[in-house]
């Protein structure tokens, strides 16, 4: 989340980490201890009192950044396991119904034979 604000987050931004690079600036106009999130739309930069702070920030964003990553790749795994066993499910009611009816024809077969 960004804001321009300490106190007032009404004009709060999200900033979804997956897909975005993130990196220290040796210069951005004259401004020392930068960097920057690189996403797909937007390029965002911020700017830290420190260079020991810089290094902090880009380390920990990263670090999210790869979480962020691994997530939505066990939510993508996830869903493909579901899915699998949505198909497994459904193959195996369509045996069974076919099953049930096999099932139904013959004992009603020996029951006919019966009378």
């Amino acid at each position: 989340m960004h804001c321009l604000s300490n106190t007032d987050h009404g004009d709060a931004i999200y900033i979804k980490l997956t897909q975005n690079n993130v990196a220290p600036i040796r210069d951005l106009d004259g401004l020392r201890h930068c960097f920057e999130i690189d996403t797909p739309r937007d390029v965002w930069h911020f700017r830290a009192k420190t260079e020991e702070e810089v290094t902090l920030w880009v380390a920990i964003i990263k670090r999210n950044i790869l979480l962020a990553s691994e997530n939505e790749k066990f939510h993508l795994a996830e869903r493909m396991i579901e899915d699998g066993q949505r198909q497994i499910c459904s193959r195996d009611e369509k045996i069974l119904i076919r099953s049930m009816a096999s099932l139904e024809g013959l004992l009603s077969t020996h029951a006919g034979a019966d009378r």
